[in-house]
């Protein structure tokens, strides 16, 4: 099938949507300091504080440290954001998720490539 949205925030809650209901999962991973939308479905994707309005938001997401070489607090170790990840999956959701969220180039997170 193929959709039709008019912008990326539209397109993202599509995407949780049918994440999780094609999972049978309501758990999301996303990675912090990403931007994901001003909708109130992906309002609660994005972990950039000034991108966040003070209404309910995010239910069932989860967010995990972003792999930033240059400013994360893990530099350049990959296994320790892995195990950041692992340790957000046994403790934060029930070890079964709809979907994990990450942008490919950080724009609003500092042009980071992941």
């Amino acid at each position: 099938s193929i959709y039709f949205v008019n912008s990326g925030s539209e397109a993202n809650d599509l995407a949780i949507l049918m994440a999780r209901l094609y999972t049978g999962n309501y758990d999301i991973l996303a990675l912090r300091n990403c931007y994901h939308g001003m909708s109130l479905g992906t309002m609660g994707l994005t972990a950039h504080a000034s991108w966040k309005y003070n209404v309910a938001q995010g239910f069932g997401i989860h967010h995990v440290m972003n792999p930033d070489p240059f400013r994360g607090p893990f530099g350049n170790d990959g296994q320790a954001y892995a195990q950041d990840v692992k340790d957000m999956l046994e403790t934060g959701t029930s070890g079964r998720v709809a979907a994990f969220f990450a942008e490919s180039i950080q724009g609003v997170g500092g042009a980071v490539v992941l």
